[in-house]
């Protein structure tokens, strides 16, 4: 047996004594590439940072900060999936889904009943249509914003969201959590 034979059997996937995946620190074009086409496909970003493969939210947005050519292909990703929930909403609304439900009269046993579940295609398309309200005002807010010499909703939210929280200074003024003083 030569010296250098010696090999140690490969823990089983399931063995809680092998460590997690690494996840990546450095942006890639490829990695930015999936995680737009992703984010088109309708998958959030929450969700995205959780899967195997991808950075988390501190190393995704550290990326967009920090590279002008993927912080653009984002913001135009998110965009798209924001145009998409429109679609969305009306496959919500149109869909059948089928569902139980406990209904009581007064002074009788709950009854379970089988039947469209309306109440829940509602709260969907509601959630979607207030997210397209906040995040895109301009078209599809209650009371349309003017545009402001071109400037892009989504860009001022994307701006705000990576400056972070306000925080209060040991002074009583209001600075940027995230973003560095000068």
């Amino acid at each position: 047996m030569a010296a250098n034979s010696h090999h140690e059997p490969t823990p089983h996937p399931t063995q809680p004594s092998q460590k997690p995946a690494k996840r990546p620190t450095k942006y890639t074009k490829a990695l930015g590439d999936r995680i737009c086409g992703l984010l088109i496909d309708g998958v959030s970003t929450r969700s995205i940072c959780k899967m195997e493969g991808f950075p988390n939210p501190r190393y995704l947005f550290k990326w967009l900060e920090e590279n002008e050519a993927f912080n653009k292909r984002y913001r135009d990703a998110k965009r798209i999936q924001l145009e998409l929930l429109g679609d969305e909403m009306q496959e919500l609304a149109d869909k059948e889904r089928i569902g139980n439900r406990l209904k009581q009269k007064q002074g009788a046993r709950p009854e379970a009943i089988s039947g469209d579940n309306v109440e829940r295609s509602k709260l969907q398309i509601h959630t979607r249509m207030w997210l397209l309200a906040r995040l895109m005002p301009t078209k599809y807010g209650d009371r349309p914003e003017p545009a402001k010499d071109k400037n892009n909703q989504l860009e001022s939210f994307f701006q705000a969201l990576m400056a972070g929280p306000a925080v209060k200074k040991s002074n009583g003024e209001e600075g940027s959590g995230g973003a560095k003083e000068q």
